[in-house]
């Protein structure tokens, strides 16, 4: 399962969604299921990040989503937005790796 983010702060708190958003990283890496967990931040537009998940199975992603770093982080980022969150789901039908 994939799972991209588009996530765009107001641009006053970039730095420290920027922070939270490492943090994010960080934890996934100790997290069961997750595959892959990369953070994105645009380079023209401050507080503009994306961010590509891949998830072994759903129950990884639902265990993920329910975990109280991910919720901190979202409760912090919510009034800080600058415009809705975009989460896309994806199946991965093909890929090519270097």
């Amino acid at each position: 399962m994939i799972v991209t983010a588009k996530i765009k702060v107001r641009p006053e708190v970039a730095r420290e969604a920027e922070e939270r958003l490492l943090h994010l990283v960080e934890m996934a890496g100790t997290e069961e299921g997750i595959l892959s967990y990369v953070l994105h931040r645009d380079m023209k537009t401050p507080g503009l990040f994306f961010v590509y998940e891949k998830y072994r199975d759903k129950a990884a992603f639902q265990r993920h989503s329910s975990m109280a770093h991910v919720q901190e982080a979202f409760k912090w980022l919510a009034p800080n937005l600058a415009e809705g969150p975009e989460l896309t789901m994806y199946e991965q039908i093909a890929a090519f790796q270097a």
